[in-house]
C-alpha cells in the first residue's frame, strides 16, 4: 500500500486556519535562509517554524531537519503535541543578510477542545458508492438503492452546509472487496482513487461500507435492526487513508422500507428506517466536514508556461488573488514493487508560488523564485497553509 503521507504535510496540517474559543495565544520567532530569492518559500518555512517554537513552549515535541538540494531548500518536520495550532498571524518580518525573520502570534487549542476549522479555501471531497458488505440482509421487495443513493445525497449534504464542495461517483466502488476494505483497488500500481478524484478536481475522496443492514432478536424476542456504517476518507493526491469511523443506530421492531417509497421522499423521511439514515448520514458527514476541513488544501498543476501555472482549484473553492502555496515534489523516482504498486517518495517543498488570477473553475500562478527557478510541470502539486 502507497505510503506517501510525509512529515511536510504533517508540519504543514498545523498551519490550518481555525476559529475557536479559549484559544492560547503564544508569540513565537521563526527564521529561514531566502533560497532563489524566493521570499514566499522562506515565508512558509519561517512561519512554520514559529509554530514549531510556540508547539514547544506549551509542551510539544518536535524533529526537524533541513538541508539544502539542487531543487532547493528541503525540510522534515514531525510534531507530537498537546496542542491544536487553530491558526496564525504574522506580527512583523525582516530580511538580513540573506535572511527572513518573522514574529508570529500562534493561536493553539488545549487538548480535547472542540475547534472549527477554515471554510476557505474549500476542499472538495468526491463520494464513492456505500456497497452492502451482507446484500443478503436485504429483504425481498425491500429497497436496495443504498449505494449509489448514499453517494449523491453526501454529495449535496457536503454541498449545502457550504463547508465542503461535494461531487459524487455512485456506480463506482474503490474496494476490490468489501471483506478488504479499506484496502482500494489499483490500476497500473496507483490507487483508482488517485485518478477520480483527479477528474473531478477533488482533493479527497470518501467511501464506505454498510457493514450491518441485518435484523436479529434482542434475548431471542423482540426484534431489531442495526445499520452500521464504516466511512473512509482518502488522500486523493496519494491515495493514502487518513480517517476511518464506524457511525451504528440499532432500531427497534421489524423495520423495513419498500421499494416503492422513493429515496429522500416524504415517506421515505416520514419512515423509522430512512430518520435513522438520515440521521447517521449527517453525523458522518459532519465527521467529514470536521475532518477534511482541518487538512492541508492542495492543488494540481494542469497547465505550464515556463513560471506560470494554471491550476485546477478556481473561485468556485474560494481561492484568491494574491494566495500563497508551496510547490511540491516526490523526493527520488516511484518505486514499482513486486506486486505491483507504486511507491512514491516523500513531497518536498521546492519554491513558493502566488496565485495571479482567478476563473471559476481555475486559477493562473506563478513561482515566486527569481534565481534558478524548479522547472514546473503538469501533475505537479501544491498545498497551501
Amino acid at each position: 500500500m502507497v505510503r506517501q503521507l510525509s512529515r511536510f504535510l504533517v508540519g504543514f496540517i498545523a498551519a490550518v486556519f481555525c476559529t475557536a474559543v479559549f484559544a492560547l495565544e503564544v508569540v513565537a520567532e521563526g527564521e529561514a535562509s531566502i533560497e532563489n530569492d524566493d521570499i514566499t518559500l522562506a515565508r512558509k518555512i519561517a512561519l512554520r517554524r514559529a509554530m514549531t517554537s510556540a508547539i514547544e513552549q506549551s509542551g510539544g515535541t518536535l524533529q526537524s531537519s533541513t538541508r539544502t538540494t539542487p531543487l532547493g531548500v528541503q525540510e522534515r518536520t514531525s510534531l507530537t503535541s498537546r496542542n491544536q495550532v487553530l491558526g496564525s498571524r504574522i506580527i512583523s518580518e525582516k530580511v538580513t543578510k540573506g535572511k527572513l525573520q518573522l514574529v508570529a502570534e500562534i493561536r493553539l487549542a488545549g487538548p480535547g477542545q472542540p475547534a472549527m476549522c477554515a471554510e476557505r479555501p474549500l476542499r472538495k471531497a468526491l463520494v464513492t458508492a456505500f456497497p452492502l458488505q451482507l446484500p443478503e440482509q436485504l429483504a425481498s421487495g425491500e429497497f436496495t438503492g443504498w449505494p449509489g443513493a448514499t453517494a449523491e445525497h453526501l454529495s449535496r449534504v457536503f454541498n449545502a452546509s457550504g463547508r465542503l464542495l461535494g461531487a459524487s461517483a455512485p456506480a463506482k466502488i474503490p474496494f476490490a472487496s468489501t471483506n478488504l476494505s479499506p484496502e482500494i483497488d489499483r490500476k497500473n500500481g496507483v490507487p483508482v482513487v488517485v485518478d477520480w478524484a483527479k477528474s473531478e478536481r477533488a482533493q479527497f475522496v470518501v467511501a464506505g461500507i454498510f457493514r450491518d443492514f441485518g435484523t436479529t432478536r434482542r434475548a431471542l424476542i423482540f426484534p431489531e435492526r442495526q445499520l452500521i456504517v464504516e466511512a473512509f476518507i482518502f488522500d486523493g493526491i496519494s491515495g493514502e487513508l487518513i480517517a476511518r469511523q464506524d457511525f451504528s443506530r440499532i432500531l427497534l421492531g421489524t423495520v423495513r422500507l419498500p421499494n416503492t417509497v422513493v429515496f429522500g421522499g416524504k415517506a421515505f423521511c416520514e419512515s423509522v428506517l430512512g430518520l435513522a439514515y438520515l440521521n447517521l448520514m449527517a453525523e458522518l458527514a459532519q465527521w467529514a466536514e470536521n475532518t477534511i476541513g482541518c487538512l492541508p488544501f492542495s492543488a494540481r498543476v494542469i497547465h505550464v508556461e515556463g513560471s506560470r501555472l494554471h491550476l485546477d482549484v478556481g473561485s468556485d473553492s474560494g481561492i484568491e488573488p494574491g494566495m500563497e502555496l508551496v510547490l511540491t515534489r516526490p523526493e527520488g523516482k516511484p518505486i514499482t514493487t513486486a506486486e505491483g504498486d507504486v511507491l512514491v517518495g516523500e513531497r518536498m517543498p521546492v519554491a513558493g508560488v502566488v496565485v495571479k488570477s482567478v476563473q471559476a473553475r481555475y486559477s493562473v500562478a506563478e513561482i515566486t523564485a527569481k534565481k534558478n527557478p524548479p522547472v514546473a510541470k503538469v501533475g505537479d502539486v501544491l498545498y497551501g497553509l
